[in-house]
């Protein structure tokens, strides 16, 4: 029998400050899109590669991007917290939380946010951060 289950539960903070004092949890989260760390690869090849094969060589991890995707809430917290982000060019923790208790934590900056504007269609938004640096990943019974 499968142990899959549905994805409900996760929680999506942002510091409100760069100590990283408080977190404002954000307002009716969709979706998340994790950020998919990519390695950069580097051609190694050269005139004398064993058997006419390119030979490549690992570079540096690019931490990628993470979008939230939220119902828009004109004027709330959470609304006031990404306008000014955007503004502002700050770099912030972002904490997600998953319902098992794995906690990944990583900072970054945000890359987009625009609330919607089509009448009669739900006003839905999505907020991408740009990830600097490495992330934090504690399982669930690790402290």
């Amino acid at each position: 029998m499968s142990e899959a289950d549905i994805a409900w539960g996760y929680g999506v903070e942002v510091a409100e400050d760069a100590a990283a004092t408080t977190f404002l949890d954000l307002a009716e989260v969709k979706s998340v899109a994790l950020p998919d760390q990519q390695r950069d690869e580097h051609d190694a090849t050269h005139m004398k590669s064993p058997n006419r094969t390119k030979e490549f060589r690992p570079g540096l991890l690019d931490p990628g991007e993470c979008t939230v995707g939220m119902n828009w809430i004109e004027g709330s917290a959470t609304d006031r917290l990404l306008i000014g982000l955007k503004a502002s060019g700050a770099v912030r923790q972002i904490r997600v939380t998953f319902p098992g208790g794995t906690v990944w934590l990583f900072e970054g900056w945000l890359k987009s946010y625009a609330p919607p504007a089509t009448v009669g269609e739900f006003q839905e938004v999505s907020a991408s951060f740009r990830v600097t640096g490495s992330l934090a990943i504690t399982l669930p019974g690790e402290d």
